[in-house]
């Protein structure tokens, strides 16, 4: 979450609008990377701005910086990780995030742990989530704003498919809105690596979002992004998801049938693109790994899109969050403070899951991940860690998000 000051505007493009990781270090990036090995005694802690099942998200400050700037710091349990069985996805996360750059992804500036939690440093992005945004226009968005925010998504999607990350968990809820109105794609939870024509059996994502080949438990790949972009494309139009039920099996079924209602309202050209990408058989949909994003963006939806000024920020956003400053935080839900609860201490095979958690730990001479890989970013999938490549089974059971 944050203001948007970890990234600056400047981004370098390959002519058509795809990024390729070039972006000017903020002033707070340049003192987080200069201090190295971070503590929990070297940050002020604010404001809470986000709870999850293992984690939080509380405003926090460098002591002693005299821009005072805020940044994210999610705070994440170490005994409820392993409880819930999300190592593995922390895990990715960490390595993910400290290997991309892009400027419409939230941009995370260190990781450490002391013995009960690990802390990730994240920009804070604060003009809130897409989706209150959504709910406040009355349930939906202009269609110049919906054009906007979906070319901004399309680029950071596209630039995490080069390195063959797919997210797994596109929603309006991970769309932060930055104070300037350019979006943030953030929680990085279920994203994994998923080379070329491979796939992945592990059943992830938020249940109104997850494509066909999810439920039906068949492997997926890269293309159940695009089929979350339809979804979120519709939303931002309709106010809504297109597969609603009472129950999340009733919402499998309706995702299954693939039964799509379009209301007469939805902008025809919106409309096309959409059913193009809600498409059940993921070979099928518009985007393919073969020809990249080419026909996406030549959609109707898209004419007259200028791709090298979008993906450098130069184009106007259609809406600006109504924040003060760059510590504001009333574009979010306010946290009661949590009363401080005993932790179990861990045994030492327990803490050596996190062993190469911290951003400076460099163990058995492993290579410094966020310093390779900001370097070489197009050298992800050789460089990344082997456990976060290999296949997961399913083992009967879903982990979603709601």
């Amino acid at each position: 979450m944050g203001c948007g000051n970890s990234t600056a505007a400047a981004a370098d493009t390959n002519g058509d609008g795809l990024f390729t990781g070039v972006l000017v270090e903020s002033p707070l990036k340049k003192l987080v990377a200069a201090r190295g090995k971070w503590s929990l005694e070297a940050l002020e802690l604010d404001t809470t701005v986000g709870e999850g099942m293992f984690s939080r998200v509380r405003i926090a400050k460098i002591k002693g910086d005299p821009e005072q700037n805020p940044l994210a710091l999610k705070i994440l349990k170490k005994s409820n990780i392993i409880k819930l069985q999300q190592v593995g996805h922390v895990r990715a996360e960490k390595e993910i995030l400290l290997s991309i750059a892009h400027p419409f992804i939230v941009d995370m500036l260190s990781t450490f742990q002391d013995e009960a939690h690990l802390y990730m440093m994240m920009e804070y992005i604060n003009g809130g989530e897409l989706h209150e945004f959504i709910q406040n226009q009355g349930g939906s968005m202009p269609s110049d704003h919906a054009r906007f925010f979906s070319g901004e998504l399309c680029l950071a999607v596209a630039y995490l498919h080069s390195l063959w990350i797919a997210h797994r968990d596109l929603k309006p809820q991970n769309l932060l809105v930055t104070m300037d109105g350019h979006i943030k794609l953030t929680d990085f939870g279920f994203a994994k690596v998923i080379k070329g024509q491979d796939k992945t059996f592990t059943l992830v994502g938020t249940p109104e979002y997850v494509a066909p080949e999810i439920v039906r438990g068949e492997g997926h790949g890269l293309g159940v992004d695009w089929w979350a972009f339809g979804i979120v494309l519709f939303e931002m139009l309709c106010g809504f998801t297109p597969f609603m039920a009472e129950d999340r099996d009733s919402i499998f079924e309706m995702i299954k049938v693939g039964a799509l209602d379009m209301p007469r309202t939805l902008d025809p050209k919106a409309g096309d693109l959409i059913k193009k990408l809600l498409v059940a058989r993921a070979e099928k949909r518009l985007v393919s790994a073969q020809e990249g994003i080419k026909r996406f963006k030549s959609s109707p939806w898209f004419k007259g899109m200028d791709w090298a000024n979008l993906a450098a920020s130069k184009e106007t956003p259609p809406y600006k969050p109504p924040v003060k400053g760059k510590d504001d935080t009333s574009m979010f839900v306010k946290y009661a403070p949590r009363t401080s609860v005993a932790t179990n201490s861990l045994s030492e095979e327990e803490q050596d899951m996190f062993r190469r958690f911290s951003t400076r730990e460099n163990v058995n001479g492993s290579i410094n991940m966020e310093a390779a890989m900001r370097q070489v970013p197009s050298e992800l999938k050789q460089r990344m860690y082997p456990e976060l490549n290999d296949g997961q089974k399913a083992d009967g059971g879903f982990e979603f998000t709601y």
